[in-house]
């Protein structure tokens, strides 16, 4: 019988684990939960931030080689290009950032598989740390 108790037991967890993953999607809201639940399910820190949804915040200079002079480029999704951490966005940049606690810079690698499993299959992302 212990066999059969230990399969059946096995059985219960997969069909909860599947149970949750059908339940979330790539939605904003559903995809925060997750990440939260799993990263930082007492605080929840961790926030999805729309690349769109972002007004400007401050302005950045660069230096133009072309030009030889400094240009101002609104931070990210005030325009058609800003900066990001990781490069620019709106130029070929991200559709959505992932905010996360600096704590957990450790476990990116989870975190990337994570997203990865529950976003839309064309979404580009970034994780930024704070």
């Amino acid at each position: 019988m212990s066999p059969l108790g230990r399969m059946l037991r096995e059985l219960r967890t997969f069909r909860g684990t599947t149970q949750y993953r059908l339940w979330h999607n790539g939605q904003v809201c559903k995809l925060r939960g997750v990440l939260n639940d799993e990263f930082d399910p007492e605080e929840r820190r961790i926030a999805i931030e729309d690349n769109e949804s972002q007004g400007i915040r401050e302005a950045s200079t660069v230096w133009r080689r072309e030009t030889g002079r400094w240009v101002m480029l609104p931070r990210r999704g005030a325009g058609a290009a800003c900066i990001h951490r990781e490069g620019f966005a709106g130029t070929g940049g991200y559709d959505f950032w992932v905010t996360v606690p600096e704590e957990l810079r450790t476990a990116e690698t989870r975190l990337r598989a994570m997203v990865n499993m529950y976003k839309l299959a064309g979404k580009r992302y970034a994780i930024n740390y704070k």
